[in-house]
């Protein structure tokens, strides 16, 4: 009985701690469906999301101008693969738009701008293409490879509006939860306790 009491109570541990675990708080934006929206800014402060929906594949958010950063990839993760931004701008210039990519193998494509723009590619601190005139309209990029680490886009102040930004075909890999690990040890634990048994006395005749 002292033995089956000690496994209880062990079980009982076990079960608190389940529920007390909380998911791992990895700044990840796009979680089955689920829309989370950390260090994004405009101008210093936080994105507008007075109107905000979300799928696991689109997410819809509104700012009032200025700039726009993301940054890292764990600032900027999808868990179901390839995913499509949303932003449009009800306010004000977008004067700046920096996407920071910091894992190889990333695929970025599809630029949709409402007025004509000035376009310019930074590649690791370089500027590759400068200046370069972009129709308004859906204009798509295809950057794809290793050690993409940061995409910025500059647009001319005459341009009231850019409506569209997407980017596709990101991911990253899943962080372990909590909860996982407390199961797995809780489930250790249960089977550690039900393998100790009281010592059997042996008597010799």
């Amino acid at each position: 009985m002292k033995n089956f009491t000690k496994i209880s109570f062990a079980t009982g541990v076990a079960l608190a701690a389940l529920s007390v675990a909380v998911p791992a708080q990895a700044a990840v934006l796009f979680d089955n469906g689920t829309f989370k929206l950390e260090d994004v800014n405009v101008g210093g402060q936080p994105v507008n999301l007075n109107s905000i929906s979300a799928d696991q594949k689109t997410v819809i958010g509104d700012y009032n101008g200025g700039t726009v950063t993301f940054t890292s990839t764990t600032d900027l993760a999808f868990n179901q693969g390839a995913a499509t931004i949303y932003a449009a701008a009800k306010k004000g210039v977008l004067t700046d738009l920096s996407i920071n990519i910091g894992a190889p193998g990333y695929n970025v494509a599809g630029f949709a701008f409402a007025g004509d723009g000035i376009f310019n590619l930074v590649v690791n601190g370089t500027t590759t293409i400068s200046n370069i005139t972009i129709p308004s309209g859906n204009t798509a990029f295809k950057l794809s490879g290793a050690g993409i680490q940061t995409l910025a886009f500059t647009f001319d102040p005459g341009i009231d509006t850019e409506k569209q930004f997407r980017l596709q075909g990101l991911s990253t890999s899943a962080v372990p939860e909590p909860t996982t690990w407390a199961m797995l040890i809780a489930g250790l634990g249960v089977v550690g306790a039900s393998m100790r048994r009281r010592k059997t006395a042996v008597s010799f005749a």
